[in-house]
């Protein structure tokens, strides 16, 4: 036997109260009446337990006293305490939950399947929900009240984003470990990609709702300008029947502002179209691609993307060595646009709006604007040349997969023969480093403009560099990063974060052209990022640190102006536009060989609490105390 409250035993001290009030004699005085002898005979005739009628009504009240204080302390058999569950239920809150094939939606079928797993928890029994979006939220602790858990599940609504369910399953078996008679249970419809193996997980029960859906989906939108033409577009639109039927629908291509392109399709049960086309936008602009399908899943019949106008920088290179001329240039005219020119000598006047690649040349005075200094021979005002480093030990060791320049470009097994050693007079970044542990490419951080050297030798006796695809983009990924002069310390840089998308430095979110609802925004101190949403309310703001980017619509990062009267020209070129482009997302079919479990309700007639048991038999006792002592008997 065990006691929820031990604690309230103290209240046992109204027993003794109780008795003091019996045993307390009230001082009387005696009077003679002429019918005394008449009382005689008739307390003469009662019956001879009547005598003990006062201790008998004492002993009860004080047994009745006791029964309550018992009552209140909330009494339990410990083996039953033993077969309390401990559960954690894992709800699905991704895009495919919103599908309306089940009356209401699937995700109010499981909200109902939830509060039924709720409303079953038997006394002293345990749950903690967790929310698996995009990002795992923890709804309530253990010890929660049903009511609160009811509230929470009351309070949750469908994402736009893809379902981290294993994700989710493996915080919830932390969470269960140790812990006798533990149930983790999933509801889900059983779409996202790992549900089949999540159904034979041991231990983990996977209730699935839903049933015969239709979705035509946008799972895909990219734009390039052209070559030949940066005020054109070339447009691919990718669009996939992600439900049990086939189905048809119009798209229609092209900027918010303009007549679209409309084209008929019609898709088979798990079919793929991938549709071109080209739009003009030489300011740029807002580029979308609709579905009219009469579908079960709004939130993936529209995708928008920012068509940024194209910069056309001007790429100057400068090198007097014909084998390295000839590989720059045949380099650089891959970037488009760009103006293009070169040669052997070196300017009498440097523009700074010129980006120039400069090979061994090193001018005393590194003049202002953005360069690309390769092989540098000599000493300058922001370097002092401190001799080469030759052989094996110009091998490429490791490198800064932050830094744009070089991001996604294989640098292994690359060797380079002979590198200059410098030492800086300005702060430097490292982006490569050697085997002999000096810099092997390394970005100088001074107010004039960007600087960018490559302290080895490209030439053919020295390395195979320009001979290797990886030159060009190296060299393309360099003149972006040169020309954008608003790119505090590679802040523009996504993060690759598994399935569940990308993290962003919300430095770099208004210069993003699309962001999926996989994203998450990182934040800094006084940041914020807020939703534009056509409906109320209209300006929705999120603070840090990460903010899950899990619904379709405009997004913009602030600095800390929250207004809602920011100015609209403002709001409309700052915003950001999130798709849903995930195309498991958007899949409304589960597994055929998922079998799902049924859900798990507990057997409301094991649970009978003995506090009710207790008052019950005070109630028995205080009725038998009742006919003791205060009815009146007829002797």
């Amino acid at each position: 036997m065990g006691f929820e409250h031990p604690t309230s035993f103290a209240w046992a001290v109204l027993a003794a109260l109780v008795a003091a009030l019996y045993l307390w004699r009230f001082p009387y005085r005696q009077q003679p009446v002429a019918t005394f002898s008449l009382w005689q005979r008739a307390l003469a005739r009662r019956p001879a337990w009547f005598t003990l009628r006062f201790w008998i009504s004492l002993a009860v009240q004080i047994v009745l006293v006791l029964l309550i204080v018992t009552a209140l302390t909330e009494p339990f058999f410990r083996q039953v305490v033993a077969s309390r569950r401990w559960m954690v239920l894992v709800l699905d809150v991704s895009a495919s939950m919103a599908a309306t094939d089940q009356s209401p939606s699937r995700f109010e079928q499981m909200q109902d399947q939830a509060r039924q797993m709720i409303g079953n928890l038997r006394r002293g029994e345990q749950m903690v929900i967790l929310s698996a979006g995009s990002i795992i939220r923890p709804i309530g602790r253990w010890g929660a009240s049903s009511e609160s858990l009811l509230a929470a599940v009351d309070a949750l609504e469908p994402t736009d984003g893809p379902a981290r369910i294993t994700d989710a399953i493996a915080v919830a078996q932390d969470l269960l470990r140790d812990r006798p008679y533990a149930y983790l249970v999933v509801l889900s419809d059983g779409t996202f990609p790992e549900a089949d193996a999540v159904g034979r997980m041991h231990g983990v029960r996977l209730v699935t709702v839903g049933g015969d859906s239709r979705n035509a989906a946008i799972t895909g939108l990219d734009a390039h300008p052209q070559r030949a033409d940066p005020n054109r577009w070339d447009v691919l639109v990718e669009i996939a029947n992600r439900g049990n039927a086939p189905i048809a629908s119009e798209l229609h291509v092209g900027l918010a502002d303009a007549l679209p392109e409309t084209v008929s399709l019609t898709l088979d049960r798990g079919q793929t179209i991938r549709h071109r086309t080209t739009v003009s936008a030489p300011q740029g602009g807002l580029l979308q691609a609709r579905l009219t399908a009469d579908d079960h899943l709004a939130a993936d019949n529209l995708a928008q993307l920012r068509l940024h106008p194209v910069a056309s920088p001007r790429v100057r290179w400068i090198a007097s060595d014909d084998q390295v001329a000839r590989a720059l240039h045949q380099a650089l005219q891959t970037i488009t646009p760009i103006q293009l020119d070169g040669g052997p000598q070196m300017p009498e006047r440097f523009d700074p709006e010129t980006i120039y690649m400069i090979h061994r040349l090193v001018p005393q005075n590194i003049p202002p604007g953005p360069l690309l200094l390769i092989d540098p021979e000599s000493s300058s005002d922001l370097w002092d040349h401190d001799g080469y480093v030759t052989g094996t030990d110009g091998t490429v060791v490791s490198v800064d997969p932050l830094a744009r320049p070089i991001a996604g470009v294989d640098w292994k097994h690359v060797v380079f023969e002979r590198m200059s050693r410098l030492r800086f007079h300005v702060p430097s970044r490292t982006m490569a480093v050697a085997a002999s542990g000096d810099p092997l490419i390394s970005a100088l951080d001074r107010p004039a403009g960007k600087v960018l050297v490559l302290h080895a030798s490209p030439l053919r006796e020295h390395s195979d560099l320009i001979l290797r695809a990886d030159f060009a983009r190296w060299l393309q990924q360099t003149v972006r990063w040169l020309a954008d002069d608003d790119d505090p310390a590679e802040a523009c840089q996504d993060i690759v974060a598994d399935r569940a998308g990308r993290v962003w430095r919300a430095e770099c979110w208004d210069r993003a052209a699309a962001g999926t609802t996989g994203d998450v925004i990182r934040l800094e101190a006084g940041q914020t990022m807020q939703r534009l949403d056509e409906s109320a309310p209209p300006l929705q703001v999120f603070e840090g640190p990460l903010v899950a980017l899990d619904r379709v619509g405009k997004w913009r990062a602030t600095r800390g102006d929250t207004s809602p009267e920011l100015a609209d020209d403002d709001r409309e070129r700052s915003f950001v536009p999130v798709n849903l482009l995930d195309s498991e997302a958007s899949n409304l079919v589960r597994a055929e060989a998922l079998t799902p479990d049924s859900l798990p309700l507990a057997d409301p007639v094991r649970d009978q609490p003995l506090w009710m048991l207790l008052a019950g038999l005070a109630l028995v006792l205080l009725t038998v105390e009742w006919c003791l002592y205060h009815r009146r008997f007829l002797v």
